[in-house]
């Protein structure tokens, strides 16, 4: 499940179960409205998520570079360790930066 706010200018995406193969395509309509923003600035809250795969490493990584064309910007906020390694082994850290909680995301 997937529930959307707007916080201090920025589009707020709660993450809620486990992200794999069969839940990517609504990711990737979720964050394709969300491109319609300009500048676009997602934050992703991966609280009460307990897994990520690689479609969905590669959603993010589109959404990245959709964000930064648009003069935007993608973060990560409270990861969970399980999903933690898998950006780290990924290397999906070097590209989109993780926060602890969502207020220093957006003073950042």
């Amino acid at each position: 499940m997937i529930i959307r706010t707007v916080v201090g200018g920025a589009t707020v995406l709660r993450l809620l179960g486990t992200l794999d193969v069969h839940t990517t395509g609504r990711l990737r309509q979720v964050l394709t409205v969300d491109r319609r923003q300009d500048p676009v600035r997602v934050v992703l809250d991966c609280r009460w998520v307990g897994f990520l795969d690689s479609s969905d490493v590669n959603a993010l990584v589109r959404l990245h570079c959709a964000a930064r064309a648009a003069s935007g910007w993608v973060r990560l906020v409270r990861v969970q360790p399980a999903v933690q390694r898998v950006i780290r082994l990924s290397g999906l850290e070097a590209v989109i930066d993780c926060y602890p909680t969502l207020e220093q995301v957006l003073h950042s």
